[in-house]
């Protein structure tokens, strides 16, 4: 068992505890409602429409609203330019003075942009979810069903069933979506970064020196021993790999609720894949532009 089927078990858990205080029929009501909640968010449009205002409105209606100072980059000593940031996808277009592919760049803004929607709504729609079926109950379910159905241990017990299941779900849901960015981060700049042969280790060690590197290094260490543990697809884990797997065997891989297409007609990518893409293609950059400073 490692750190992902823990944080699974917590869902669980607390899914079981609700259930068994809120009763079968709530508990089924409110999942109900959160599924097609999460389904029309992510399939009707709201996705789409959060996304894009985290993608190309939200840094200036922060600086409109004085939240926060207009981004600027002063690169006029390197290169001889200032950039103005005024939106997400500006920020990961910069990257193309790395050489970076800039619909790579523009769908990766995507993907972020869809993961930080995702975010906001899923606690909105457990709570939207929790209030609808309380709801329903009190002013409609609880005068038309029968009492054998409301009271009694069976329906506690199957309340905690139910409330174990939609739970495990929404846990499976969250750990993929944080784990994505996470096994990028380990597998092109942590890792790497670990092996001091490696060309990024070279490059990161011509900048900071020896001594600084080796304590970084000993940070990364650990960091990359707790995301070890935490892999959800990892042999270790009992019970997220085994669900994982279920999910995938009938089209319902966790990992693609958060989803991009790099290029039209092209086959869609999960978040995890095409954010590990994105920092395959940063550290490739950052390795050749180092080599080319130190040669000069």
């Amino acid at each position: 068992m490692n750190i992902a089927d823990v944080i699974l078990l917590v869902f669980i858990g607390f899914g079981l505890i609700i259930g068994l205080v809120r009763k079968w029929w709530r508990l089924i009501i409110g999942l109900i409602v959160f599924g097609v909640l999460v389904y029309g968010f992510l399939y009707l449009g709201p996705a789409d429409y959060i996304s894009n205002f985290i993608r190309f409105d939200l840094i200036n209606w922060l600086v409109d609203n004085k939240i926060i100072q207009p981004i600027e980059i002063n690169l006029q000593e390197q290169l001889g330019v200032t950039f103005k940031i005024e939106t997400v996808q500006e920020a990961f277009l910069l990257l193309q003075n790395f050489d970076l592919d800039p619909q790579n760049l523009i769908s990766m803004s995507d993907s972020f942009c869809k993961m930080a929607s995702v975010i906001v709504i899923l606690p909105v729609g457990i709570l939207i979810s929790w209030l609808i079926s309380t709801l329903l109950y009190w002013v409609l379910l609880r005068w038309i069903m029968p009492k054998f159905l409301r009271k009694g241990i069976i329906n506690i017990l199957l309340g905690g069933v139910v409330g174990a299941i939609g739970y495990g779900i929404v846990g499976m849901i969250v750990i993929c979506a944080i784990y994505s960015p996470v096994y990028g981060i380990s597998n092109n700049i942590i890792t790497p970064l670990l092996d001091s042969n490696s060309q990024l280790s070279v490059a990161i060690t011509s900048f900071v020196g020896t001594s600084s590197f080796d304590q970084i290094q000993q940070v990364l260490k650990t960091v990359n021993g707790y995301i070890g543990n935490f892999n959800p697809l990892a042999d270790s884990s009992i019970l997220c790999r085994p669900m994982i797997n279920l999910f995938d065997s009938i089209g319902l891989d966790p990992f693609y609720i958060i989803s991009t297409t790099p290029n039209e007609g092209e086959k869609g990518v999960s978040f995890l894949e095409s954010f590990n893409n994105f920092l395959k293609d940063v550290t490739n950059a950052i390795i050749e532009k180092s080599g080319s400073v130190a040669g000069a």
